[in-house]
């Protein structure tokens, strides 16, 4: 007999109250099954049996006011519901009166206008069905999504939200590339990397395109100078962190570098809330890792750039922690890694590449038809290098010009005829590079990757892995497996060695272009800078 009361209840609303009393207070149901679309005098929400609307919710609280309302002022007859002059409201539950106050007009009920099919609006007009998105002729509502919100006070029927803003005010963002996350213009870009040149020069051409697209940039590198001395020709700000060396062996200095690590951490973490960079950019390097795991903590998303073929240890350890990262060669192995990895290369300054071989050979004065050797042994320089070329040049000098990167501090006191020494090239190095046509180089990747997209035929000696993790010895090994380059191994290097392998490189040069002609570098700097802004709108 559970139905009983249910029984009563609905006479209860279909008699008419005597007249001078008011009904009584009735409970608050959540639902009630109303034929046809709902009637006077519903509670709560009812459920919609109209066609194509069979099961579905929908509020009627505003409705009901509407059609009272529209009710009244057509009869002019007085609610019996309503309390006369002078009565009081019964004490306890509120009454729901729905009637509109006097010369207040009701209030309008949300989501009006997209009322379902079977229910209706204001004053008893049955509200027009939902438009769906999809194909078909442009006309009123065409553009507008299932269940998306009705159009309101001055805001077209059919509109999008305001562009360039999301939900909650929050800047809208675009699709990304290839689908790959949602990409949204960045405002304040965060660079960080150091220890070596190489970790710090790739960064130059993305901080540099930054720039020109009006971004914010700031770099985060370690005290020691030599980051900032590098970026002295960029106008970014600089700040400088605690960092420790993280070495491979055993070393009283690893103790004292736990708490720089830690140390450098604190201050990156205060850093960034004080910035509030949009995403950060870590090339790697001791320093980088403070700095990323900051990052970490402040929800700041990174996308880092690894160029050699297995990533160096502070980006290993700082994998979990990075949101995208950017490799030079698809052979890259990053284990355990589970965010996204692009294939981008490195990036290369454009006055590399706008190198002119007049200018450099007018650089060192050579004569012309004769060959030029170019030997670098990187940002450093490699003493194992200089001496077995400073004890070569009697036969090296006999085929080529020389032109000799020694690393600064380096300089040893020679000057014959046809032999140039330079500490370290900056602004002509794109220029030294055009005029060669031979070099001698170490294996680190991002000169390495130079030389392939500039067509260089290389002799590559390698660090030994007895000084390093053995990184330049895979990067050699992969540009001697594809033809790009001969190698010729630190454990072997002597002066006889050494000409001999480059008279071997010297008949062979023809077929080496050739193969370097088919490898294409590809617009890393575009790459990173896209992926820079996917990994912010996500």
């Amino acid at each position: 007999m559970s139905w009983l009361p249910a029984v009563r209840r609905r006479r209860r609303r279909q008699d008419p109250p005597a007249a001078g009393r008011l009904p009584p207070p009735r409970r608050r149901r959540r639902h009630v099954s109303a034929p046809g679309g709902g009637g006077a005098g519903h509670a709560g929400r009812a459920r919609d049996p109209g066609p194509g609307g069979a099961g579905r919710r929908r509020c009627l609280a505003g409705q009901r006011r509407g059609r009272a309302g529209a009710a009244g002022a057509v009869s002019g007859a007085a609610d019996p519901r309503r309390p006369s002059a002078g009565e009081r409201r019964p004490a306890g539950r509120r009454a729901r009166l729905s009637l509109p106050r006097s010369g207040v007009p009701a209030r309008r009920p949300r989501r009006l206008s997209g009322a379902r099919p079977g229910g209706r609006g204001a004053g008893g007009r049955a509200a027009p069905p939902r438009q769906r998105a999809g194909p078909g002729p442009a006309g009123a509502g065409a553009g507008l999504l299932a269940g998306s919100r009705p159009a309101g006070p001055g805001r077209a029927a059919g509109s999008a939200r305001r562009p360039g803003r999301g939900r909650h005010g929050r800047p809208a963002a675009a699709d990304g590339a290839a689908g790959q996350g949602r990409a949204r213009p960045v405002t304040h870009l965060v660079c960080t990397g150091g220890g070596t040149a190489g970790h710090v020069i790739p960064a130059i051409p993305v901080m540099q395109r930054a720039l020109d697209e009006g971004m914010r940039v700031s770099f985060v590198g370690s005290r020691s100078g030599l980051e900032e001395r590098l970026l002295a020709d960029l106008a970014v700000p600089y700040y400088g962190i605690a960092s420790g060396k993280l070495r491979r062996y055993l070393s009283r200095e690893n103790l004292v570098d736990v708490f720089r690590v830690l140390a450098g951490v604190w201050q990156a973490w205060r850093l960034l809330g004080r910035l509030r960079p949009d995403v950060v950019f870590s090339k790697g390097g001791f320093v980088s890792f403070p700095v990323v795991f900051a990052a970490w903590l402040r929800r700041v998303p990174v996308v880092a750039h690894e160029s050699d073929l297995s990533p160096g240890l502070a980006n290993r350890l700082a994998l979990p922690f990075i949101r995208t990262l950017c490799v030079t060669f698809a052979e890259t192995r990053a284990p355990r890694f589970r965010g996204r990895r692009l294939v981008t290369g490195t990036p290369l300054r454009p006055a590399l590449l706008r190198g002119s071989r007049e200018r450099g050979r007018a650089l060192i004065g050579v004569a012309p038809g004769r060959p030029v050797l170019l030997v670098t042994g990187g940002s450093l320089g490699a003493d194992a290098i200089n001496r077995a070329v400073r004890d070569a040049l009697p036969a090296l000098l006999e085929d080529f010009e020389v032109v000799h990167v020694c690393g600064a501090g380096k300089r040893a006191e020679l000057s014959p005829a046809g032999y140039h020494q330079f500490e370290y090239v900056a602004d002509d190095w794109g220029d030294l590079l055009a005029a060669a046509d031979l070099v001698i180089s170490r294996a680190g990747a991002n000169t390495l990757f130079e030389l392939l997209a500039l067509g260089k035929p290389a002799l590559l000696i390698p660090l030994s892995p007895r000084v390093s993790r053995g990184d330049q010895v895979e990067n050699a090994e992969l540009a001697a497996a594809r033809g790009y380059a001969r190698v010729l191994s630190e454990d072997d290097l002597d002066p006889a060695a050494l000409v001999a392998a480059l008279r071997v490189l010297r008949g062979d040069a023809d077929a080496v272009r050739e193969r370097l002609a088919a490898f294409r570098p590809g617009d890393a700097v575009s790459a990173i800078v896209e992926a820079l802004g996917a990994a912010a709108g996500r």
